[in-house]
């Protein structure tokens, strides 16, 4: 019987996912139990939780049977799950809602049967999935028998008042929830969401994207008008993987009727046109606005300049100057596009030229890593703190004279995620977060949190300093 690593699904989710040390412990919870429901169900059992990329989990426990055999021949904790392949996981961490019996690719390219349930955390959100894995064979579905006439004869009937929705994926469901009729819009909508059955082969529960469930819709179809437009049983806005879908509901004949209406593209327009709207005004006020900063910073600094520390704050100040313009030089560059973050980096910290002035070796490092340009002036910004933090406060003790090996080391590593590692070989320090000495890397860390979606992890000890931007 396997044991459960805390250690390991904490280290997981605080890499891979956005869950709460709250919600985490809960994950670690249910991932206890998980050995019993895979030695009672003869079945492999994951959990898995949404990563922060979209239509992605990552697998933080998997529990092997004990009385059979399991699917899996290598380890995969840790391994990532997509939405192409696991669909049913996906849908179900993403919506709360159960998924029974749909197929799914393992990470070793086996074909398996999954049935999985969401788990709930105490403000009822869903946080990840326990899902059940079973071995399955390559079976052609019976097709159903036709619908009867007198019903096609309606629909066909009911059609003409619903011009507006004959390009949207239609479903239609029988009292027993099972899919009688499918159109192609719908079919092709769910292969895009990773489903690999054909939808007549599954049941309501299933493929529902909403909030209701099939008893819920039917009896508001007995406070509702039969099939009409106009009045719909239920209309559900939902996001799944990266798409916008409106959900429209209606009963008619004693069959359950769903339209989804794909507002994706609608959306993204939006988006756009909001983007490129700000994106214009942004272009026509920068040099402007960064020249008034020029002007305002040093106004301000200059009346500082009898202060004993007058050097280092003008310094400070001018630096900080010279970052915004390097960055809006660099991007202009670029025409504002996808830019290499290593080449903005080493272009950055040339201009400022740092190594001359505190008389340290600065070495930059990486790869190319290609990053969407209103990303980079964040971190110009997180990395230039995060450098001018070293600068100040690493190597104190050890002095500034020339060639006493003072080294501050900037590497960019892509991977699953984007990692920019600053470090030193100073001091180092015991961090604490209340720290005011140390509010330049609380600033670094909301930067990073709230403008770029990544994490700031710290450690140091007498050696250096070491701090990781992940994307």
């Amino acid at each position: 019987m396997s044991e459960v690593n805390e250690k390991a699904i904490f280290s997981i989710c605080q890499t891979h996912t956005r869950l709460s040390e709250r919600d985490i412990q809960e994950i670690i919870d249910v991932a206890s139990t998980i050995q019993h429901i895979a030695d009672l169900t003869n079945a492999d059992v994951c959990v898995d939780c949404l990563t922060r990329e979209v239509d992605t989990a990552v697998v933080v426990a998997h529990a092997k049977p004990a009385a059979a055999p399991s699917i899996y021949h290598k380890e995969i904790v840790g391994e990532l799950a997509h939405r192409k392949k696991e669909p049913g996981t996906l849908r179900t961490i993403e919506l709360g809602l159960a998924s029974k019996g749909l197929r799914a690719m393992t990470q070793e390219g086996v074909w398996v049967q999954q049935n999985a349930v969401p788990i709930i955390n105490n403000q009822h959100q869903s946080i990840g999935a326990i899902v059940i894995e079973t071995p399955t064979r390559e079976n052609t579905v019976e097709p159903r028998e036709a619908l009867p006439k007198s019903f096609v004869e309606d629909f066909m009937k009911a059609e003409q008042n619903l011009g507006q929705y004959l390009n949207d994926a239609v479903i239609i469901f029988d009292e027993d929830q099972k899919i009688n009729y499918v159109n192609k819009a719908a079919q092709k909508l769910y292969e895009a969401l990773g489903y690999k059955e054909k939808l007549t082969s599954l049941t309501f529960i299933n493929i529902s994207l909403g909030n209701y469930s099939f008893s819920a819709l039917e009896k508001l179809s007995l406070k509702k008008k039969p099939l009409d437009q106009k009045n719909p049983l239920v209309v559900e806005e939902i996001e799944i993987s990266d798409r916008v879908l409106l959900l429209r509901y209606f009963y008619f004949s004693g069959s359950l009727i769903m339209f989804i209406i794909d507002k994706t593209e609608l959306k993204t327009k939006e988006k756009e046109l909001i983007e490129k709207t700000v994106a214009l005004k942004e272009v026509n006020h920068r040099i402007k606005n960064n020249m008034q900063i020029v002007a305002s910073y040093l106004n301000i600094q200059s009346r500082k300049i009898n202060d004993t520390t007058a050097k280092e704050i003008f310094m400070e100040a001018v630096n900080q100057i010279l970052s915004m313009a390097s960055t809006y030089d660099f991007l202009s560059a670029n025409n504002f596009e996808e830019v290499d973050i290593t080449a903005f980096l080493r272009h950055l910290f040339k201009k400022l030229q740092y190594d001359l002035i505190h008389n340290v070796e600065l070495q930059i490092e990486g790869e190319s890593v290609m990053m969407q340009s209103e990303k980079v002036s964040i971190i110009g910004m997180a990395v230039n703190e995060l450098v001018t933090n070293s600068l100040k406060y690493a190597f104190e003790e050890k002095g500034e004279t020339s060639g006493c090996g003072n080294t501050v080391v900037i590497q960019v590593v892509k991977k699953q995620y984007t990692y920019i590692t600053v470090y030193d070989n100073g001091n180092g320090f015991s961090y604490q977060p209340d720290d005011e000495s140390l509010s330049g890397l609380e600033l670094t860390r909301r930067l990073v949190e709230d403008n770029l979606n990544g994490l700031l992890e710290v450690s140091s000890n007498s050696k250096g300093t070491e701090a990781v931007i992940i994307i």
